[in-house]
């Protein structure tokens, strides 16, 4: 009995506790982790062989070429860079583009197609992201192409040269655009009008910066409505009066000039014409571009062996090339001479070739047979004056067409 009692105490003690403590509560719910943000995975720089030098617009390209399967591409940051430009990226439409020219280079990872001026180049192979993704390699020769810049590989010395003046770029038409001749500055008795007194000179620098009139070179003609007035004073033969008179004066007046030069002479010890410290001279004042004169200055007229008349051409550019790293742009007919044959060989190495004395130049003539106005000693400023003055206010001039 009393195990009874002492059972029944036990249940009622444990009834109790049971009622003490309330009801029995449901588990809580385990709190959750929180899920981890993806990490980002690293960008991988694209695997590539050093290659060659690049000169674009006559500055090195520091990374020169990167070669991947057979491919040269170089970045395009550095290429608009040269160019005068920066390269912007859109992280939206994944576009990359850089002004160049009056318009804009526009280029996307994985996609061949280059945008530029209305029109939709095809590139050799797709662009590659690089620069942590934030620039592009792109095939060079191709790019250069779109981008209208001549492209030269000079393979004996495994260099690059892209040259924005020597592109196919499309000349302007129906601008005239007076081409003067010069040669010697200074007194000699012989040839005299051949040499023009730089009082003269003077005379005539201050009257082409005081009537609007615009020096320029055979470049800037890719924009030529740009200018009023435009002019070019091309001086020949390379003397070295050209670096001792022609360039002080130049840089006084802020004139740019055209010096063409020939390869032998300026190698000649002890002659009239300017060394190779005296071409640099020039070349590094910004004021005169040099432009080839030939190897040997040999008349192109009365050379019968075509391959003599290739070599002097394309000689001279190479020699240009190679000093200035970039290619020059117009050959200079040493004593005018030209034939049908050479003005098309000429073609394949300068975008110019400029003869002697003939009618004032208009943009829409053949650009290999640009003429010129002689300046002699005895050329009077009025005469100068009235010259250049009718190139532009007479309309029925070698088919000059007014602006608007």
């Amino acid at each position: 009995m009393k195990k009874i009692y002492l059972l029944t105490g036990i249940l009622m003690a444990a009834l109790l506790l049971l009622c003490a403590c309330g009801a029995a509560q449901p588990a809580a719910e385990p709190t959750p982790e929180p899920t981890p943000e993806p990490t980002p995975t690293p960008f991988v720089e694209p695997v590539t062989e050093q290659g060659g030098i690049v000169y674009m617009n006559a500055q090195e390209l520091a990374s020169g070429r990167q070669l991947q399967n057979g491919v040269e591409y170089i970045r395009l940051s550095e290429a608009a860079e040269a160019l005068g430009s920066a390269l912007e990226h859109d992280a939206d439409s994944g576009a990359f583009s850089f002004a160049w020219r009056k318009d804009t280079v526009t280029l996307h990872e994985g996609d061949r197609g280059a945008r530029y001026l209305d029109r939709t180049w095809q590139l050799d192979a797709l662009p590659i992201l690089c620069g942590g993704g934030e620039d592009l390699l792109v095939p060079v020769e191709s790019f250069c192409d779109a981008a209208q810049i001549g492209y030269f590989y000079d393979e004996e010395e495994d260099t690059v040269y892209c040259t924005p003046a020597t592109g196919d770029w499309k000349l302007p038409e129906n601008y005239a655009v007076p081409v003067l001749m010069y040669h010697e500055l200074g007194h000699a008795p012989d040839e005299a009008n051949l040499f023009v007194d730089m009082a003269q000179l003077e005379l005539q620098f201050q009257f082409l910066t005081e009537n609007g009139f615009t020096p320029i070179w055979f470049s800037d003609l890719w924009h030529v409505e740009d200018f009023e007035k435009p002019v070019i004073l091309v001086f020949d033969d390379g003397y070295k009066s050209m670096y001792s008179k022609l360039l002080p004066l130049a840089e006084q007046y802020q004139v740019k000039c055209v010096v063409a030069v020939v390869k032998r002479y300026t190698y000649k010890e002890g002659g009239m014409h300017m060394d190779l410290d005296e071409v640099m001279a020039l070349h590094d004042s910004g004021l005169i571009a040099l432009e080839s004169h030939g190897v040997n200055h040999i008349n192109m007229g009365e050379i019968y062996n075509p391959e003599d008349q290739e070599m002097e051409l394309r000689d001279s550019a190479l020699w240009l090339t190679r000093l200035f790293k970039q290619e020059p742009t117009t050959f200079v007919y040493p004593i005018g001479g030209s034939t049908p044959a050479v003005q098309e060989m000429l073609k394949k190495y300068y975008r110019f070739g400029v003869k002697m004395v003939g009618n004032v130049y208009n943009t829409s003539d053949d650009p290999t047979m640009i003429y010129r106005f002689f300046v002699e000693r005895s050329t009077p400023i009025q005469w100068y004056g009235n010259y250049l003055k009718k190139a532009f206010d007479d309309p029925a001039l070698n088919n000059y067409v007014p602006r608007e």
